[in-house]
């Protein structure tokens, strides 16, 4: 899928976008080639498995691996999120009627 972005303030705001059963909710700050590649990742998990914990844990495996940093990922149907900052390396998305957020914390990983 292709996503036009928008510039708004300091970061490109893309539409909602729908892949493979996953909608990206607009108003991420993450880069819109990046929310692609973990709308990908996370439609790849959900084919695989519909468990809340199994989902969560592999999205913060492979977003460890790929860009490196600590993610923390949730996913479920029961919460909210109030943010009042949001960083760059956050995005919220939802595949049926279940909410998926990850967003990255820390410090930028040490050069190799």
């Amino acid at each position: 899928a292709v996503v036009s972005t928008q510039s708004t303030g300091d970061f490109q705001q893309a539409p909602s976008v729908i892949m493979s059963q996953i909608e990206v909710k607009r108003g991420s700050p993450m880069h819109s080639a990046k929310q692609q590649k973990i709308a990908a990742m996370v439609g790849q998990i959900c084919n695989s498995t519909s468990d809340p914990q199994r989902i969560a844990g592999t999205l913060k495996e492979r977003l460890d691996d790929q860009f490196p940093r600590h993610w923390h990922v949730t996913v479920g149907k029961d919460f909210v999120n109030c943010v009042e900052q949001m960083d760059s390396d956050e995005i919220m998305m939802f595949h049926g009627h279940l909410c998926i957020q990850a967003w990255r914390c820390g410090p930028p990983a040490p050069k190799r």
